[in-house]
This record gives structure tokens, sequence and C-alpha cells, in this order.
């Protein structure tokens, strides 16, 4: 596998957690993710589920409550998010956190995980780089296990072409939270439905759904949006084959 530090975007955990709050708020409100949520395994025995990138917990601890019988792991590369969350998450006997790097997961086995989840949490210097992420998640999900997750892309407003310097290099800086000083970007490598379902396929997944949906105007309350692009939320299920 390529190093890590070739593939990850630049973390800031004290930006990532001053900037969280304010999306963890729209998250929880946000009808599309709700549906999400809602759609994930219930009353499952046996299972074992993975939340990548969990930050405070949240879904993990839905996922949680709707599977008791169920072992419910959260992951996070932030400790100041897994120490809130590990407050929380006490409560439930059958969910733990883990400090983890969704790159290298070597804490679980192989063919250990029946259902993978993330929101908003796939973040890649590069599109190409989602196949050796992908690949990296088959390997410890069971045969016929699951993957679902959302995540922020770009599309161009005109409908034909992206602005040259994104397409150039898909790396697409494009927002800045108003309530730091420092440039927070909430969406860091630009990819289409088309590449995503192949970079599934190319690692050994069935891709089953891939949805777009326009979020451009919903996020300008929190965030400056380019003017020259739409941002557009990706909601993907697939299973390991």
């Amino acid at each position: 596998m390529p190093e890590v530090a070739n593939l990850l975007f630049q973390y800031n955990d004290d930006v990532v957690t001053k900037s969280y709050p304010s999306l963890a708020q729209r998250m929880n409100d946000d009808p599309h993710i709700k549906k999400f949520v809602q759609e994930s395994p219930v009353n499952q025995d046996g299972m074992v589920m993975l939340d990548i990138g969990c930050g405070y917990g949240q879904f993990a601890y839905h996922l949680a409550l709707s599977n008791p019988k169920s072992e419910i792991i959260g992951c996070d590369l932030s400790e100041s998010f897994l120490e809130m969350a590990k407050m929380e998450g006490a409560r439930l006997a059958n969910l733990r956190f883990a400090l983890m790097n969704m790159f290298n997961m070597t804490e679980l086995p192989d063919k250990s995980l029946d259902f993978m989840f993330a929101t908003y949490a796939i973040h890649v210097k590069h599109q190409n780089d989602l196949t050796t992420l992908f690949r990296h998640f088959a390997a410890k999900l069971k045969k016929g296990g699951s993957f679902r997750f959302i995540l922020n892309t770009v599309k161009a407003k005109d409908g034909v072409a992206l602005p040259d310097e994104i397409e150039q290099d898909r790396g697409i800086p494009i927002t800045l939270h108003k309530t730091s000083k420092t440039p927070f970007n909430l969406v860091d490598f630009c990819c289409t439905e088309e590449e995503i379902t192949q970079a599934l396929n190319n690692a050994g997944f069935k891709c089953l759904m891939v949805e777009g949906l326009d979020t451009s105007e919903k996020m300008n309350g929190d965030f400056k949006l380019r003017n020259d692009v739409l941002l557009v939320e990706l909601i993907v299920d697939a299973i390991r084959q």
C-alpha cells in the first residue's frame, strides 16, 4: 500500500475540531443523512460494523442502539473527537471507539467486518487514490459485506466542464469555514459517479447505487463556496464480492 502521507489530505485536528460542531448539527438535521442512517442495518445479530471517521460518534451510537446484539466500532484520526465519543459510548456495552487511520486499519483482521459506514470521511488527495483505499476496505469486509458512504464533490454549474484548475489535478479547495481563520476544505477531491463506480468495481465491490444531490444552497449558510461549481453530495451503496 502507498504511504498514507501520499493519500491523505492535510489533516489539522484543531481546525477540524473547531469546525465540526456546526457540521455535526447540520448532519443530524439533514433529511438526506437521516434517511441514509435509517436505511442502515437494524436488529442484526452477531454482526461487526465499522463507522469510519466517526467524529463524536453520533452515528455509531445510533447503530449500536439499533443493533444491540452486534458489535459496533467507531474509528477516527482525532483524539479530541474520540474522547467525547467514548464518554457517550460508555453507556453501551456493544460500542467501542478506536484511534485508527482508515488507510491502515491493521487493528482489524481481514474479512472481519459485515458492514462499513462513512459520512463525509472519505478524504484523499486525488480521486485516483480511491481504488487503493477501497481495496483496503474490501480486505476488511467479509464476502457479501456492505459498504455505505456519503462524500462531497463538485460539478460544473454549466453542466459541461469543470474549471481547468480543478479538472487538471482534481484538487478542489473551494470552501472556507466562516468561524475559522484557517481555511478548512469541505471537499478535497473531485470525482464523478462513474469514477466512484469504477473505483469500487476495481477494488472488489459491486456498486449498487450512486445518487447525486446538489447541496450548494443549504451549505452556503456555513461556508463560502466558489461560484463556478455546484457542491454535490454522493450517496453510495456497495457490497463486497
